[in-house]
């Protein structure tokens, strides 16, 4: 039996500042299971075929804090901590 192809979730990134676009989509395995397939821009993903929620999000944790750590000091402070 093929997997289903209907995604489970979806996320959709969007790079306001060059208007590159992220579709993620997690599409639910043939078995029960607390992991998802993955399907970026269309096209299965490669280097992580197979991940559960908690691991795409930290990917996208690490992901996002390389990108803050390239920011001047003052725009990667949280909001809460600007007056």
């Amino acid at each position: 039996m093929p997997p289903p192809q209907d995604a489970h979730y979806t996320l959709s990134l969007v790079n306001h500042q060059t208007g590159q676009r992220l579709k993620l989509e997690m599409i639910d395995l043939p078995f029960p299971s607390r992991s998802y397939r993955l399907r970026v821009n269309g096209q299965w993903a490669r280097k992580l075929p197979v991940a559960s929620k908690t691991a795409v999000m930290r990917q996208l944790r690490t992901w996002w804090g390389g990108a803050l750590n390239a920011l001047p000091h003052t725009a990667a402070l949280p909001i809460s901590s600007c007056k």
